[in-house]
């Protein structure tokens, strides 16, 4: 399976991916951990945006979310397809990345 987004937005997101400059969030999972930038994830999920402004963490501290049950590989797929607009996962990952983008993209209110 395999989406893209534009390619001006990919670029920069991609070079902000590979860099591991000013990493503010970490993601416990159940086998590791998965770290991203808090605007990132937040741009794209209301549902940690949401859990971030409760937590009210100060902006120089790492705030940190567990996900237990969930896979740091799977994490990381879908943590680089909101860097790179590129979703790159096997058959055998599909629906448990399926699952953690449903979680991630579900509007708790």
């Amino acid at each position: 399976m395999t989406l893209r987004l534009s390619t001006a937005t990919s670029n920069l997101m991609d070079e902000l991916a590979r860099r591991e400059d000013f990493l503010d969030l970490v993601f416990h999972c159940v086998d590791g951990h998965a770290y991203c930038h808090r605007f990132v994830i937040s741009a794209h999920s209301k549902f940690i945006s949401r859990l971030l402004l409760e937590e009210q963490s100060k902006v120089d501290d790492v705030a940190r979310i567990s996900l237990p049950g969930v896979s740091a590989k799977h994490m990381r797929v879908v943590l680089d397809f909101f860097y790179t607009g590129t979703l790159l996962a096997n058959e055998r990952d599909r629906d448990n990345v399926s699952a953690l983008f449903d979680l991630l993209l579900t509007d708790f209110r």
